[in-house]
């Protein structure tokens, strides 16, 4: 039961992140998130003390993905001012 409530709070605090990002980037992390949330944990058992946040930053993908989302925000933000 636990587990599941760390999942719903990691959960929640993904959305006031992702409506900063443009429309296209927040499809795309929400596929990956709910990549793995659902389709990991009905592939294997996730251990009691992996968050999903702690299982994202953790693969290196979804790092480089986040990098590149941060970059382009940036970029965006410089570019207007």
């Amino acid at each position: 039961m636990r587990k599941n409530r760390q999942r719903e709070m990691d959960l929640n605090a993904v959305g006031p992140f992702l409506t900063s990002l443009p429309e296209e980037m927040q499809r795309e992390l929400r596929l990956k998130l709910a990549e793995s949330t659902f389709i990991q944990a009905q592939a294997a058992p996730v251990p009691a003390d992996k968050s999903t946040i702690t299982m994202l930053a953790a693969d290196p993908e979804f790092k480089k993905t986040i990098l590149e989302i941060a970059k382009s925000v940036l970029v965006d933000r410089l570019q207007a001012k």
